[in-house]
């Protein structure tokens, strides 16, 4: 068995590398404070995803997003002239703008010279002698503030060994946000797509709703209704596959469809994010909780907050 690893101590640890936290660490590192972000995925980005196909991609987490916060815009303003953006299509978004490279370009770029240790799974947080303690099978981090950027029900278990009064109070949370869980699929067809309507279209084959946009010529990218998620939550990717296979099949009999891929998306979105711009309670000093549970369920709300929670911990500091 590998020795743990043990990180230099930091100012801020940041658990989560979407993009509240991305947009956390580059505010605090430009403010001069010494940053650490860990995040339990093989890369960056979280919801913001893009999935390699064999002969294309496909972003099925936030194919397009709007960049209308001057605050946020401002401090992405290195990383986003390196980006080229398009139009997303009309019947998306008419205010938003998607990567022609790929939607996993944004928080890429994002990530930039950040202090950033991936396939981090991290099982617990704990405070202890004024600071706070990260451990997973393979490392140690410990820092003086921290924000918590995870979905509010992983958040709450990281906490519960330690401290399960703040469990509760997250898991409370999690209940008034309300997540909508997601079963998206990744559709390539052989020899073309069926036309539709402004690139998208929404149908029901039975029990199963779907939500489709077209991508490209060859690609749909296809959402399951939150009813039907639900209810096959727990299936192996394989049934949900099967499932949109046969319900495609039965409405376009004359097309061909070369693969049908499935991702589960636990917590897809939130219903009710809440009205602050990040979580903290005052018994629980320099920690903080941010993400798109928070202000809006979409990538500026994220990044919203992760600035605001970034921007409360320059203005306390820290007690010397």
């Amino acid at each position: 068995m590998s020795p743990i690893a043990n990180l230099a101590d930091a100012d801020v640890l940041i658990i989560g590398a979407g993009i509240a936290g991305l947009t956390a660490a580059r505010a605090l590192e430009a403010a001069g404070f010494s940053v650490h972000v860990l995040d339990k995925g093989r890369g960056v980005g979280g919801r913001v995803a893009t999935r390699r196909l064999e002969n294309t991609f496909a972003d099925h987490g936030a194919p397009c997003f709007r960049l209308d916060d001057p605050e946020v815009l401002s401090l992405w303003q290195e990383p986003l002239s390196r980006l080229a953006f398009l139009p997303a299509p009309l019947a998306l978004d008419p205010r938003a703008y998607r990567c022609p490279e790929g939607a996993h370009r944004l928080p890429k770029v994002l990530a930039s010279n950040l202090k950033i240790h991936l396939s981090v799974p991290v099982q617990s947080l704990t405070y202890q002698g004024n600071f706070w303690c990260a451990e997973s099978p393979e490392l140690r981090a410990k820092a003086r503030a921290l924000i918590v950027t995870a979905p509010l029900p992983q958040a709450a278990a990281l906490f519960a060994p330690s401290d399960s009064d703040l469990a509760q109070r997250l898991e409370a949370h999690a209940r008034t946000v309300c997540y909508r869980p997601q079963w998206t699929f990744f559709v390539d067809w052989k020899d073309g797509a069926p036309a539709l309507p402004n690139g998208v279209f929404d149908f029901a084959e039975g029990a199963l709703g779907l939500a489709i946009v077209q991508t490209n010529p060859l690609l749909w990218i296809v959402h399951a209704s939150v009813a039907w998620t639900c209810e096959h939550l727990e299936e192996e990717a394989a049934f949900a596959s099967q499932a949109c296979h046969s319900a495609l099949q039965k409405r376009y009999p004359e097309y061909h469809m070369r693969s049908v891929h499935a991702h589960r998306w636990r917590y897809a979105r939130t219903e009710q994010p809440v009205a602050d711009a990040f979580l903290a309670w005052s018994d629980r000093p320099q920690l903080l909780f941010a993400g798109d549970f928070c202000l809006a369920s979409s990538v500026m709300g994220a990044a919203r907050s992760g600035l605001a929670a970034a921007r409360a911990l320059i203005r306390q500091g820290f007690p010397t």
